[in-house]
Formats: C-alpha cells, sequence, structure tokens
C-alpha cells in the first residue's frame, strides 16, 4: 500500500483485529506480528498493549532483547493471578508460566493444547 509502519501501529489496526477475530471464532491461538524497531522498547511495551487488547494470545519477535517486554504484558496481571489464587486452584505451568487453572480455564482452546501444558504442580491436575 505504500504506507510508512508507524510505532503506534495505525496502519495495520483493521487487519490486525480482523485476524484476532477470526483466529478467536476458529478457536486457534491468534499471534500477532513482530514490531520491527528493536531498539525501541517503549515503543514495543505500547505495541504490546494493544495487541493483548485486540485479543491476541501472543506476539513474534525478532530480537531477543524483545522477549522479556512480550512476556511481561502477555503474562497474566496481578488482578487475575489473585482470583485464580482465591479460587483455591492447583497451579499448572504453560510455556514457563505459572497459572491457576482458573485462569486457564478462560481460555479453554488453550487447554485442549496438551503440548503447551509443560508442568503440573500440587499434584491436583494431570495433562490432557
Amino acid at each position: 500500500m505504500g504506507i510508512k509502519r508507524t510505532d503506534s501501529g495505525n496502519q495495520t489496526f483493521v487487519a490486525r483485529n480482523m485476524v484476532a477475530m477470526a483466529c478467536k471464532a476458529a478457536v486457534v491461538q491468534a499471534i500477532d506480528s513482530v514490531f520491527s524497531d528493536v531498539s525501541d522498547m517503549d515503543a514495543l511495551a505500547e505495541n504490546v498493549k494493544i495487541s493483548k487488547s485486540l485479543g491476541f494470545d501472543g506476539m513474534g519477535c525478532i530480537h531477543p532483547r524483545q522477549i522479556n517486554v512480550i512476556h511481561k504484558y502477555f503474562a497474566p496481571g496481578v488482578e487475575e493471578i489473585e482470583k485464580a489464587n482465591t479460587a483455591g486452584l492447583p497451579l499448572i505451568t504453560i510455556q514457563g508460566l505459572k497459572a491457576k487453572a482458573e485462569a486457564i480455564c478462560e481460555i479453554p482452546e488453550r487447554v485442549e493444547l496438551e503440548d503447551e501444558i509443560v508442568g503440573v504442580e500440587n499434584g491436583l491436575m494431570e495433562p490432557l
């Protein structure tokens, strides 16, 4: 289209939104495209927040320095963790992130992907 991409990503907002909705409708993980400016972690963080708010489950990256920023914003927030903790459910590890079962059950398509379950703690749950 000949449009210069900016840090805000507004040029691709509609397309990204459509991809996220189509993935949710098809019950597949929605993974957002990469953020190409590997030197601007603040702009990446803002882009990741938008990505998560659109319903994406993750985001691609093109440089190792982007991983921590992406993980930080896609990891469950304090409110989500507290809600799960008060439910008294077992703790499981998915893709290296610990979460209570309730937090995972809110997104059942992730639970169906058995190969993502890499550990079970407390002996209260079994992998699918």
